[in-house]
């Protein structure tokens, strides 16, 4: 392992997720921006519509699946047009100047100009936090990566456990139990109101 190149890495881990996410998404997106920090990242792209909950599980399928490659991350410096031509994607409303830089990431092609990661597998576990709308047309999804997704994840394994725990069910029962409890919730507050309706009736 070079112990002088892991740091680099590691903090860019998110940034080489754009041009997957992109890439593997089911519907064509048109990337509106993207923003990069050291715990997340923020993608804003076209949409019309909110990402239904079995979109958002393929996109992270797909792109962890690109992740486990390992794929080596190129990059080479080249004419902004040649890059255009090639299918680069980038958010080409920025000014990036005649000569830019372009990462190849197994099938996708990516301008940037920050910090990437050296292979796909630097990347580490690819997690959604959030999809929302910002604006007409214009949708919003965070996610994040490597150590903190693993992080995210424990917490939600942490919250499920303590909620399973006050319904007194198995973890993965969770939600079943909640909903029958509700269920026996509502069904005694009716009868209760039942009740009341009667004897202001007497």
């Amino acid at each position: 392992m070079d112990s002088g190149a892991r740091p680099a890495a590691t903090t860019a881990r998110p940034i080489s997720c754009t041009g997957l996410y992109v890439r593997s998404s089911a519907t064509p997106r048109l990337r509106k921006g993207s923003l990069v920090g050291p715990a997340r990242l923020r993608f804003d792209y076209s949409g019309t519509r909110p990402l239904e909950a079995e979109e958002i599980e393929q996109i992270e399928n797909l792109v962890n699946a690109r992740v486990l490659e390992n794929t080596e991350i190129t990059t080479e410096t080249l004419p902004m047009d040649e890059a255009k031509a090639r299918g680069a994607i980038g958010i080409f409303e920025e000014k990036y100047g005649d000569v830019v830089r372009m990462l190849t990431i197994g099938p996708s092609l990516e301008l940037c100009g920050g910090t990437h990661a050296y292979r796909t597998g630097d990347i580490g576990l690819f997690k959604v936090l959030s999809e929302t709308g910002l604006a007409a047309g214009v949708r919003r999804i965070e996610a994040t990566t490597g150590l903190n997704a693993l992080r995210h994840l424990r917490r939600v394994e942490s919250e499920l456990t303590g909620a399973a725990a006050l319904l007194k069910a198995p973890a993965l029962e969770a939600s079943r139990q909640s909903r029958a409890s509700l269920g026996a919730a509502k069904g005694i507050a009716a009868r209760d109101r039942t009740f009341e309706s009667l004897v202001d009736v007497r």
